[in-house]
């Protein structure tokens, strides 16, 4: 079984979310290389099943996009009709934001602690007020989520924020040792800052990486794919960035990438499942 951790298909929200900067994401394909997918063209699901298929992925997992607005790009009640919809093939995740604190607990006690999403989306970095990892004002968010022992994939890395700043390692280790229960997957792995990243995760147990989009051609992959064959081995976990990164690109890259092959599952399906909390048997 293999579990993509970061994939947002192609509905009309989640592509809003994604792709809504023709120049930006022009600029995406052409610095790692990789084509458009077929399905993001044609903004097609029928297509995006074809793919996900011949790649090979049994699950994606979907976190939502909040933005800068009151509201959430990609809405709860779209992540509850994808998942709901494709039930064995999409585990989606609600987005929240500590710019609307209020908004969000509701949110979560609705569509997680008594709905059938098992995991949030959080990007402080990018919200209206943008907010460092380790920023008192999202406290509260986070001691919801490890009271109620909800996942949350956490945007470190990449393009965010106001500046490059906003990617801090040290910052998010600073959190994760305030929350030593809250599990995190860590969505970009925090490039461009990857050595300092990968020993907050040795040192926080609690913090799973998906270096994603920056293990394809990128001067980080080596690093990232070194402490996936060593002391993230149970940490490191799998995902294409589609709709950035086509699904088929992605696989065909990542076998070539030096893997360990006895860890290949561990990486590819285990370490997700254990992080998400996830009963396999469901998914087959």
């Amino acid at each position: 079984m293999i579990i993509d951790s970061r994939n947002r298909p192609p509905t009309q929200e989640y592509l809003a979310s994604t792709i809504t900067l023709a120049d930006f994401t022009r600029e995406m394909h052409r610095g790692f290389s990789v084509p458009k997918a077929e399905s993001v063209k044609k903004e097609s699901m029928d297509l995006y099943w074809e793919e996900m298929n011949d790649a090979g992925i049994t699950v994606a997992c979907a976190p939502a996009r909040w933005g800068a607005g009151p509201d959430p790009i990609v809405s709860p009640q779209e992540v509850v009709r994808v998942q709901t919809e494709n039930p064995k093939r999409i585990i989606g995740a609600i987005a929240v934001n500590p710019c609307e604190m209020e908004k969000s607990m509701q949110m979560i006690d609705q569509y997680v602690v008594n709905g059938p999403i098992i995991a949030v989306n959080l990007e402080p970095t990018n919200g209206g007020t943008p907010m460092l990892y380790d920023d008192k004002r999202v406290y509260p968010l986070y001691d919801f989520l490890q009271e109620k022992e909800i996942p949350v994939f956490l945007q470190q890395g990449g393009v965010i924020g106001p500046d490059i700043s906003y990617n801090s390692p040290e910052r998010l280790d600073k959190m994760l040792a305030d929350f030593p229960k809250l599990t995190v997957i860590d969505i970009h792995a925090g490039a461009p800052y990857v050595d300092a990243t990968i020993f907050c995760a040795y040192r926080r147990p609690n913090l799973y990486l998906s270096a994603d989009m920056y293990l394809i051609n990128t001067p980080f992959t080596g690093r990232y794919i070194d402490a996936a064959n060593s002391m993230l081995s149970r940490q490191f976990v799998f995902g294409t960035s589609y709709p950035f990164i086509p699904m088929k690109d992605a696989m065909e890259l990542w076998y070539k990438m030096g893997v360990k092959k006895e860890l290949l599952s561990q990486i590819m399906c285990d370490n997700i499942a254990r992080a998400l909390r996830l009963d396999l048997a469901a998914y087959l």
